[in-house]
């Protein structure tokens, strides 16, 4: 398997901070418009967006696999490290 590029991580852990700000906003904000959804509610939206995110990320990780295949190999190291930050990944 190939090394990692050193510029690959931090730039997918920046996009990961964006979406987990972008993410926790929404919360907030869908907190307050319906108080009546309870923190486990919340919490289960916040798990799906969380999902969701991660699987966008994945993806385009991939499409650029596909693009430039000399690159496979660093994405899939890429991939590994991301799968096991992940909480449940791999189950």
């Amino acid at each position: 398997m190939s090394a990692v590029p050193s510029w690959a991580e931090p730039l997918v852990d920046q996009v990961a901070g964006e979406a987990r700000r972008v993410i926790d906003a929404e919360l907030e904000r869908l907190a307050r418009k319906s108080p009546t959804l309870s923190p486990r509610d919340v919490e289960a939206v916040g798990q799906a967006l969380d999902e969701l995110a991660e699987r966008l990320l994945i993806r385009r990780l991939v499409t650029l696999a596909e693009a430039r295949p000399d690159l496979w190999g660093e994405a899939t190291a890429l991939l590994a490290g991301r799968r096991q930050q992940v909480p449940g990944a791999g189950s």
